[in-house]
């Protein structure tokens, strides 16, 4: 399964994988939208054995004090609040069957935070401990 908020480049990266591949269009700062998707593969596979998160918008590259709120507001939702979404509803199925694993994407920028990319810098410093967290649970 490929998903993309965008259901045409789902259908494109299905393509370019292979006809078994099933293209989906998701956003992953949408419960209902992730859960459908999920709820596909399950019904399609039975099982979920991996999910690879890379959803990310990029950051605009200006001083924070020029950032405007909606704009951290979509990375925050799209970078952290999405790898919540996506790894909450993929371990629903996959801690009852006692396999799975969640790898989700991140970026040097949550490490070292990045100047004019506050908004990415501190969503993914929140990807990466989010990953820790859950892992530990």
């Amino acid at each position: 399964m490929v998903a993309d908020i965008s259901l045409k480049v789902a259908v494109a990266a299905a393509q370019r994988i292979g006809s078994a591949t099933m293209p989906i269009g998701v956003d992953v700062t949408d419960e209902a939208s992730f859960d459908a998707m999920i709820n596909a593969a399950v019904a399609k596979h039975r099982r979920i054995d991996i999910v690879i998160h890379s959803a990310g918008p990029s950051d605009n590259f200006v001083p924070s004090i020029e950032k405007s709120f909606a704009h951290w507001q979509k990375l925050i939702d799209v970078n952290l609040s999405g790898t919540f979404l996506v790894a909450c509803a993929a371990a629903h199925v996959m801690i009852p069957n006692q396999a799975g694993v969640i790898l989700n994407f991140n970026s040097i920028a949550g490490v070292l935070g990045l100047p004019i990319r506050s908004a990415y810098s501190a969503s993914k410093a929140g990807v990466a401990m989010l990953t820790r967290v859950l892992a530990r649970e």
